[in-house]
């Protein structure tokens, strides 16, 4: 196999690495310790294990035990990563807490949709989420598909916990949120409530389950988007309360009635 080449071919990372791209239809069979020697020039980090579920599908098949996923070391690169500013996993597991989470710019978790149910403790918790963005100023889009925000494991006392806490978060590079598949609508409620986003353009939230009568349940007034757009000439609002899907995003173009002038006068095909 392709990865097990490499492996052979470079038993540890070299250190001038700047991108790692591994994608895999199944669980990469690389030894945890590979990701052991540290990586001061990788800036971008992508692991991919994709397999035939992972996908939505209107067609029924058949219930089976969830493959394993593939699981990150906690000190993952020894915990020497300062150039890391764009990480993406799908389907691969990394503890919430490691220290990689930190100074990103790009930020994409993703699981698999026949993992819904299945998955609840390995969803990260407003608490380590709040944290995370904490230590990525800078971060200019945050992407989770099916791996929260939840509440954490203390019940009734965390939701106060984080409910009080004070100040907010300033963001001022971020751009786009999305979260996917997301049950706990509070969860989410509390995330977006701690969070100060003055040129934030895209919003989106999704969740498959129950009904919401109020969207502010889900999106805090408190949320704020990009002044520079109260002008836009392009905008999207969706918003599905039987699917409680929410998704806004706002744009402005550029000499967007010359483009439509334009367009409107090319002759018609025949």
């Amino acid at each position: 196999h392709p990865i097990l080449h490499f492996q052979e071919m470079y038993p540890r990372l070299p250190l001038g690495v700047e991108t790692i791209h591994i994608s895999s239809t199944f669980p990469p069979e690389i030894p945890s310790n590979w990701f052991e020697s540290p990586a001061p020039a990788l800036k971008s980090l992508t692991i991919s294990a994709q397999d035939s579920q992972s996908k939505p599908s209107n067609l029924p098949r058949p219930r089976r035990t969830r493959a394993p996923l593939y699981r990150l070391p906690h000190n993952l690169f020894g915990g020497d990563t300062p150039a890391l500013r764009k990480l993406s996993l799908v389907n691969v597991e990394l503890p919430w807490t490691s220290g990689v989470f930190k100074n990103l710019t790009s930020l994409r978790v993703c699981f698999g949709y026949h993992d819904f149910w299945e998955r609840s403790g390995d969803k990260v918790t407003v608490d380590e989420l709040l944290d995370i963005v904490s230590a990525c100023p800078e971060i200019v889009s945050l992407e989770l598909g099916n791996a929260g925000p939840k509440w954490s494991s203390s019940g009734g006392e965390g939701r106060v916990t984080r409910c009080s806490r004070t100040p907010k978060i300033l963001l001022r590079s971020l751009v786009n949120v999305s979260l996917r598949e997301t049950p706990d609508t509070e969860a989410v409620y509390s995330f977006l409530n701690h969070l100060d986003t003055p040129n934030l353009r895209h919003l989106y939230i999704h969740r498959r389950a129950g009904i919401v009568d109020d969207i502010e349940t889900i999106v805090p007034r408190t949320i704020s988007f990009n002044r520079h757009y109260e002008q836009s000439n392009c905008v999207i609002l969706e918003a599905e309360p039987h699917r409680d899907l929410v998704d806004v995003s706002l744009w402005i173009v550029e000499a967007l009635g010359d483009l439509l002038r334009m367009k409107n006068s090319y002759p018609p095909l025949l």
